[in-house]
Order: structure tokens, then C-alpha cells, then sequence
């Protein structure tokens, strides 16, 4: 029932959670196999793919202002989707856990759709914009860390890192899209300055 903002979502399936589900099922599948239990394996590995097949039937949807055509939804009801995004557990991030390739069609227009102006809080016209959302109504890390992990935003990415002084050099939940300072919310923000850490290491 809860977002990866700790906000309530109505719509019960939320793609990122779902998404995670999928990852667990094929890691516990890995470890099985490795402890020899081929029989429990194929269990997961069998629920991972009805998953899979899930998530693609019913968190990729038509209809977000603007979009070119299908994408990602954050979350739905199984007929109503909701288009936004909610970093940390952004829709940026199905790439790097493995769900879709960068190039994958649903994923490209996801990812054109969060930087337009279709999308509320894309901030693509800003000099230090990457999409934020409803609680995060900034250039949030988690978003610069999403980002550098992909060709597509990298070089906007490294910008913002270069840019901003953040927190007397210690990243915070954010800055501001239009210039790059510090956020007065999310200072002193440790989880969220090992999560543009960890991308910069997996990165570079």
C-alpha cells in the first residue's frame, strides 16, 4: 500500500514493488539451484515468468497526456493506470535491475514521456532538471543516480554532479532544477548520498 515516497497508493499493483518481486523470485531461484533443489528452482523460475508476463499486461498502458504511445505506468488497479514517477523507486530503474533492456520500446517512450512536458514534474526544460514527483518537486539524487546508470541521461547527470555544490559537498535528497542548489528539505541525507556514490562507482 505504500510507494517508495512512504506515501499511500491507491491503484494495489505498483510496478516497481512488482518488479522487485520478480528480481527475489529469480535470486532465490539462483540460490536453489545452487543448493541442488532443481524442483523448488523451476517453481520460481515458473513464477517469476507468469510474473513477468504480468507486469507487461498490466503495467504497460496507453493513454499517459502527450506519450507517443504504450509505457511503464508507476502503478494501477489492473484498468487504470497511474503515470507518474516515484524515485526512489523509479521507473528508471528497470534497466538496472534487469526487467528491460535500455532499448526496450516501452521503456524508451517511459523515459521520453518523464521528460516532457507531458509529465508534470519532468523539469526537462530546466538546466539542472531530471524528473522529480508529487513529494520530491525538485531535481531529486535519486533521479541523478538513475540516470547516470543509463546512456540516455548520463551527460545530464554529470551536469547536475558538477554543478551543484550540494550540502557543502555532501549529497542531499535534491536541488533545485532551475539552479542547482541544495534543497533546504533532505540534508544531511545518508541513503541518499550512497545511492549516487554507489552509481558513480558502478559507473566509472
Amino acid at each position: 500500500l505504500q510507494d517508495a515516497q512512504d506515501e499511500y497508493e491507491k491503484p494495489p499493483f505498483i510496478t516497481y514493488d512488482n518488479v522487485l518481486v520478480w528480481m527475489t523470485l529469480l535470486d532465490a531461484k539462483a540460490l536453489l539451484e545452487r543448493l541442488q533443489d532443481t524442483a523448488a528452482a523451476e517453481r520460481l523460475a515458473q513464477r517469476a515468468a507468469v510474473l513477468r508476463m504480468a507486469i507487461l499486461k498490466y503495467c504497460v498502458a496507453g493513454g499517459a497526456p502527450g506519450a507517443a504511445g504504450t509505457l511503464f505506468a508507476s502503478a494501477t488497479d489492473g484498468v487504470h493506470p497511474t503515470f507518474a514517477d516515484v524515485p526512489p523507486g523509479s521507473l528508471m530503474k528497470l534497466p538496472q535491475l534487469g526487467f528491460v533492456p535500455q532499448t526496450d520500446p516501452e521503456f524508451e517512450r517511459t523515459w521520453d514521456w518523464l521528460h516532457s512536458s507531458g509529465y508534470r514534474y519532468s523539469y526537462a526544460d530546466r538546466p539542472y532538471g531530471v524528473p522529480g514527483s508529487y513529494r520530491l518537486p525538485f531535481t531529486p539524487s535519486w533521479s541523478v543516480a538513475d540516470e547516470l546508470r543509463l546512456t540516455r541521461g548520463r551527460e545530464q547527470a554529470l551536469k547536475i554532479l558538477r554543478g551543484s555544490h550540494w550540502d557543502n559537498g555532501i549529497v542531499t535528497e535534491g536541488v533545485s532544477p532551475e539552479t542547482a542548489v541544495a534543497e533546504p528539505a533532505g540534508r544531511a541525507f545518508a541513503t541518499a548520498a550512497g545511492d549516487v556514490a554507489h552509481a558513480i562507482c558502478e559507473s566509472f
